[in-house]
């Protein structure tokens, strides 16, 4: 209770009404934090070339396991190639 009153002392009454304010700033933080994880078009990990790389044989109209080999499951070529495709991300 003593950490509470400290905080009612910096902020004022008003802003400790509810715990959900806590909860929604916790929450856009996380949020904001992961947009910006997700929006990094950095490559995150070696494996992530091959399935860029997949996905650019698909759109060439290479078949899958014919033209290019990878031990992967189709699933993941094909969600690459979703997102180069209809949503129009180039690589180069």
């Amino acid at each position: 209770m003593k950490f509470l009153s400290k905080i009612k002392l910096i902020f004022g009454q008003k802003y400790l009404a509810t715990p959900w304010i806590v909860f929604g700033f916790l929450f856009l933080l996380t949020l904001s934090f992961k947009l910006i994880y997700l929006f990094d078009f950095a490559i995150r990990s070696p494996d992530e070339f091959f399935y860029i790389q997949g996905a650019k044989s698909l759109l060439d109209g290479k078949v899958l396991y014919k033209d290019f080999g990878e031990i992967k499951p189709p699933g993941i070529f094909f969600l690459y190639f979703f997102f180069q495709r209809f949503l129009d991300m180039k690589t180069s």
